[in-house]
């Protein structure tokens, strides 16, 4: 099962420095559970990709908070 994250664990300075292994591991996506979007971290910020799909949810972590 995917862990989950609140946006402290994937603050910039985070991401830049220690990102959490299961983010990366997905590309550097999460999904926002508040609007079910996907987002990637590139160019050092968080980017919005897409609806995510019921698959998705399954493959990328999400973040709850």
């Amino acid at each position: 099962m995917l862990r989950s994250f609140n946006r402290k664990d994937i603050t910039l300075v985070k991401m830049l420095t220690s990102p959490p292994s299961e983010v990366v591991n997905c590309g550097d996506r999460v999904i926002n559970i508040s609007d079910g979007f996907i987002y990637e971290f590139e160019n050092m910020k968080w980017v919005k990709k897409g609806k995510a799909t019921r698959e998705d949810y399954q493959e990328i972590p999400q973040l709850i908070d």
